[in-house]
């Protein structure tokens, strides 16, 4: 009985057929192993280069960012002060202590020409203020982020890092609008006692959110390097 089994055996694996069959099953899974292998060196390969693009590109924005909150944090500060320093004829009058104070802090903004001696130990400062605070559209940019969303290869990606990239696109939109109300109202003057409390309110939106994005900005590469 064993050796009609073991000759049914025999029989059996000298088949052509089933040698033929073999190799084939084996070869099909060596090429379904290899594509794997490419295609998830591909994906990887696809991911490293998309993850690079959003961090150049996020250092370029943080460059132009940085360089925006220091200008508007000026234009902030002569505003506040002409507003607590300009009487109803547009003269700025203050102390010694309280221009020097300002002139201290922002060296470049304000020449004094002269000046003349009030009551209350106030002076009426006649001068030159230089209205150029390097201020302009702020030029952040989101197309390496719409590129990686509308790639597909965003469904690689980490849940918690997809969020992390959404949220920063929402601030950087919130920054553009505020940023264009911003200096929509600073070109458009208006000779009434709100407009500096307009003007100084938006100021304060805006950095605080360009702040906000900065600080987002300073972990992305942590954040990122936890994505995939």
């Amino acid at each position: 009985m064993k050796h009609k089994i073991k000759s049914k055996l025999s029989r059996l694996f000298s088949n052509n057929w089933l040698v033929t069959l073999t190799a084939t099953l084996i070869g099909v899974f060596v090429a379904l192993y290899m594509n794997e292998t490419v295609t998830s060196k591909k994906l990887e390969n696809q991911k490293s280069i998309a993850t690079q693009n959003i961090l150049s590109e996020i250092k370029q924005n943080q460059e132009s960012l940085e360089n925006n909150i220091k200008n508007q944090e000026v234009l902030l500060g002569t505003i506040e002060f002409v507003k607590s320093h300009m009487d109803p004829e547009n003269r700025v009058i203050s102390s010694v202590d309280s221009m020097n104070i300002f002139k201290n802090k922002y060296p470049e903004t304000f020449t004094v020409q002269d000046s003349t001696k009030l009551e209350n130990d106030k002076y009426h400062y006649t001068g030159e203020v230089d209205m150029n605070f390097g201020v302009s559209y702020i030029n952040l940019t989101n197309l390496a982020w719409e590129t990686l969303k509308n790639s597909g290869l965003s469904s690689s990606y980490d849940f918690n890092c997809l969020m992390f990239l959404e949220k920063m696109d929402r601030v950087t939109m919130d920054i553009l609008i505020k940023d264009k109300e911003f200096l929509e109202l600073l070109g458009n003057y208006q000779k009434n006692e709100n407009y500096y409390d307009k003007l100084i309110l938006k100021a304060k939106q805006l950095i605080e959110c360009e702040k906000e994005l900065l600080d987002r900005y300073m972990s992305s590469p942590e954040q990122l390097k936890e994505c995939t």
